[in-house]
Formats: structure tokens, C-alpha cells, sequence
């Protein structure tokens, strides 16, 4: 009885520890099942909280469809550029022009042209849409979009770096105390840079500004630079929307030649009379001829752009001043013949200038192709919204359809022509059959550039005119 009693305990005992390792097992099981559902639910929660909900986020306007095929034409043209012979030797690039609003673009993005004709049909379509749709448009929330994250990040650098600096500053200032120089001492003079070599006679002037009176509604602003007597001196005239101030990047780089930049009537603090009619090409072409004998200056070139170019195309026509105009300039201008816009596009182009916002849009998806500087697009922004009101509606109601073709075929001084790559606004096409040939000019293209040359490749802009100006006083 006692083995037999031994035995079923042993028994008992083995069920006992079998029941207990069974039941950690179990725990442990339901312990892994706790931990990943936790898991699991984190997870979920993170990416929950992480993931902006669509009620949320603002739509993103539909792809815009290209216009219909007749709307349009297409020309296949050969490539320029690396790539080899399938680019130069094959008409792989396309050029549409869009009839309704002339619009014309060219791609060349690949070597294909059946990809070419895909891509210029979308490009086609999103710059229409643009000029519709303006700040609605996908291109510009998608602009705006990208605009907000590249101004964050430039936000976090500036505040890493400023603190670094600060934390820095200490041993900066002791180290420029042991390296302080006298002025006078030999050695300053040996540490100095010598920028620009000048002739003891010259006197460097920048920026000064007076307002000439035309009539009791009429003034223009005038910004001088430079010594007077350096010939021929340089008349800017500025694009729709600009001032005087447009050319301040390109006159910077020509500091040896008598610059002399002007506010048309209604522009910059250039005033106008309130009368809607009285902003025409001709009344602008004659305000400057009327300003140029106070100006006291002999041999002179004059320097358009856009709606100035076509300003200066009709004033060197005319030439009232003979042999003292010595040649042409003209920077992505309008050209001398009529161009009418469809009514709708007219109104939008109209009011484009109204506010800083649209201004500001209009800056950044129509007119330019390289990135501006902060200050630069501020100084745009502000001539363009402080332009009166009769000034920014004349261009776009009857300014660009004046037809000045006549007197730009009388044109017998050199001309130069510049035209930007990615022009939206006067291709490099629309330049070569509407403007080169008329005024017998030269054209050149500065690579990547759009609309406003002035600003966006003003140091390229500068350097053409300098080798204009050597080619002609040689």
C-alpha cells in the first residue's frame, strides 16, 4: 500500500507539474500576444496621428487637358545642345504655337519624339491653364506648395547657424582684436583688394535720382549713374511693370559707363495724367524725347526691355536726334508689330498687377525662370503694385497692339537683340521672326533664362552691352 500510495503521488505530481508548465506556457503565449497588440496599436496610433486626413489637406487641382488639335500648330525642328547626332541631326524637337493666345513653346527634353510631342502637349496645357486660372491653377499650388517647404528649411538653417554663430562670437571678437590693423599702417594697405582700376579723373556716382516736369501731369523719374563725361552714355528704359529701379543689378556691373535709367509716366514715382488714353506707345516714345535735351548728355545708346524694347524700337525709327543715337539695345522685346489677346486673358492681365499676391505670382510662374533673391522680388513686387492705374491697364488694353512696324523698318543703327531661353512671354521664335529680321539685328540667347534678364542674369545682360558698346566706339 505505501509503494502503491508513493506511485500516485508521483503521479499526481507529474500531472501537477505538467498542469503548471502548461499554464506558463499559456501566460508567456498571451504575454507575446499582449506585447504585439500593443505594439499593433501604437503603430496605428502613430501612423494615424502622423497621417493628415484628406478633409484636411487642401485638393490638388485636376492635371489641366491639353487644348483641342486645331487649336495649335506643330512643327518638328532640329535639337541643339549635347545628345549627339540623334539631337542635331534629327528634327526630334517640337514647337507648338497656340493660335488663340500665340503662345509658342519648344521641347527638346529627350532624345524621342513622340515623348517630345507628349510633353510639350502637357507643358502647353499647364501654361494655359496658368494664364486662366492664375493662383488656382496646379502649377501654382504645386509652386506654393514647394515655396512653403523650401522657405521652412531655409527658416531652420538660418536659426542653426545663427546659433552657432552666437555661440561663437566670443572668440571671433577676441581674434579680431589680435588681428587688428591700423588703416594707415603698411600692412593695411598690403591686405587691401583692388576691385576695379579707374582713371584718376573718375568720380563713381550711384543712384541719384530728380524728377524732370514734362507738363503740370507729367513727371519722370530720371536715376543718374556714374561720371557724366564717360560716352556714349546708356538710357534704360524699363518692361511693364518695372521702374528705374529694374536696371540697379545690370548698371552695377558697368560702373564705367554713364547710366542713365527712367520711370515711365505712371511708373515708379514717374507721374501721369488721369486719363486712361494717355499711356500709348507713341506718348511714351515722346515723353523721352521731350526729356532727353534736359538730360545734357551727347552720343547715347538706348536700352529696352519688353514694353520699353518696343518703346525704343519706335524712338530710334523716328530719330530725332540724328547721328547722337548710336545703336540699339533691346533685351526680350515686345515686338513692333500688333498683338492682340483674347478679351479674358486681356481683363486677367489687366488686374495682374493689383495686388502683392498676384504680382508676386505673376513674378514667379510667368515672367521668370531662375530663382530671384528675396529683396529682388520685393523691389519687383513693389513697382508693379505701386504702377498707377491707367499705366497698368494701357499695355495689356491698347499698348501691345499699337503697331510700330513702319518706323522700326527705319531703323539704320546697330541693333542687338537678347532674348532669354525659357521666355514665356517673348519666345526666342516669336524674337526671330517678328523682331531680328525687322530691325535688322543680332540676336543673342542667355541659357536658362526667362523674361525679366534684367534681374535674373544681370551680370550676362551687362557684358553683352559692354561688348556692344566696344564694338561700336572701336
Amino acid at each position: 500500500m505505501r509503494a502503491g500510495g508513493c506511485q500516485a503521488k508521483i503521479v499526481k505530481g507529474s500531472i501537477a507539474f505538467a498542469k503548471c508548465t502548461m499554464l506558463q506556457e499559456g501566460f508567456q503565449i498571451l504575454r507575446r500576444s499582449l506585447v504585439l497588440d500593443h505594439a499593433l496599436t501604437s503603430y496605428i496610433t502613430k501612423y494615424s496621428i502622423t497621417t493628415t486626413s484628406a478633409k484636411w489637406m487642401k485638393k490638388m487641382p485636376d492635371r489641366p487637358k491639353p487644348p483641342p488639335e486645331e487649336e495649335f500648330t506643330e512643327v518638328f525642328l532640329h535639337g541643339s545642345g549635347p545628345g549627339g547626332q540623334k539631337i542635331n541631326k534629327t528634327s526630334s524637337a517640337v514647337q507648338l504655337k497656340h493660335l488663340p493666345t500665340g503662345l509658342v513653346l519648344k521641347v527638346q527634353e529627350h532624345r524621342s519624339r513622340t515623348q517630345n510631342r507628349k510633353l510639350a502637349r502637357q507643358m502647353l496645357a499647364d501654361r494655359l491653364d496658368v494664364m486662366a486660372r492664375g493662383s488656382e491653377s496646379r502649377v501654382a499650388v504645386k509652386g506654393e506648395v514647394k515655396r512653403k517647404k523650401k522657405s521652412s528649411a531655409t527658416k531652420k538653417s538660418k536659426r542653426k547657424y545663427r546659433r552657432l554663430e552666437e555661440g561663437k562670437a566670443g572668440e571671433l571678437e577676441e581674434a579680431e582684436d589680435d588681428d587688428l590693423v591700423e588703416e594707415d599702417s603698411p600692412e593695411a594697405a598690403k591686405g587691401s583688394d583692388v576691385l576695379v582700376e579707374l582713371p584718376d579723373d573718375f568720380s563713381f556716382k550711384m543712384s541719384d535720382s530728380k524728377l524732370y516736369t514734362l507738363s503740370p501731369s507729367t513727371s519722370l523719374e530720371v536715376t543718374t549713374s556714374n561720371h557724366p563725361t564717360t560716352t556714349p552714355s546708356l538710357i534704360f528704359l524699363h518692361f511693364w511693370g518695372g521702374s528705374c529701379r529694374t536696371y540697379s543689378q545690370v548698371i552695377s556691373h558697368l560702373p564705367t559707363h554713364h547710366s542713365i535709367s527712367i520711370s515711365f509716366r505712371g511708373w515708379g514715382h514717374s507721374t501721369g495724367p488721369q486719363d486712361p488714353s494717355a499711356y500709348s506707345i507713341h506718348t511714351l516714345a515722346s515723353d523721352i524725347e521731350s526729356l532727353i535735351p534736359a538730360l545734357k548728355i551727347a552720343d547715347f545708346i538706348l536700352v529696352g526691355h519688353s514694353m520699353g524694347g518696343k518703346v525704343a524700337q519706335l524712338l530710334a525709327g523716328r530719330n530725332i536726334f540724328g547721328s547722337r543715337l548710336k545703336g540699339l539695345v533691346l533685351l526680350a522685346p515686345a515686338p513692333p508689330t500688333p498683338f492682340q489677346l483674347p478679351e479674358q486673358m486681356r481683363e486677367q492681365q489687366r488686374t495682374a498687377f493689383c495686388t502683392a499676391e498676384s504680382a508676386e505670382f505673376v513674378t514667379r510662374n510667368v515672367l521668370t525662370a531662375r530663382h530671384l533673391a528675396d529683396e529682388t522680388l520685393k523691389m519687383l513686387v513693389e513697382d508693379m503694385v505701386r504702377g498707377g492705374r491707367y499705366a497698368r491697364e494701357a499695355w495689356p488694353g491698347y499698348g501691345m497692339g499699337e503697331d510700330v512696324s513702319g518706323d522700326a523698318r527705319r531703323i539704320v543703327v546697330p541693333v542687338l537683340v537678347v532674348g532669354g531661353e525659357k521666355d514665356q512671354v517673348e519666345t526666342v521664335e516669336r524674337l526671330e521672326s517678328e523682331v531680328v529680321g525687322m530691325v535688322k539685328g543680332v540676336l543673342v540667347v542667355v541659357e536658362g533664362a526667362g523674361h525679366l534678364l534684367p534681374v535674373e542674369a544681370s551680370e550676362a545682360v551687362a557684358g553683352f552691352i559692354e561688348g556692344f558698346v566696344r564694338k561700336l566706339v572701336a
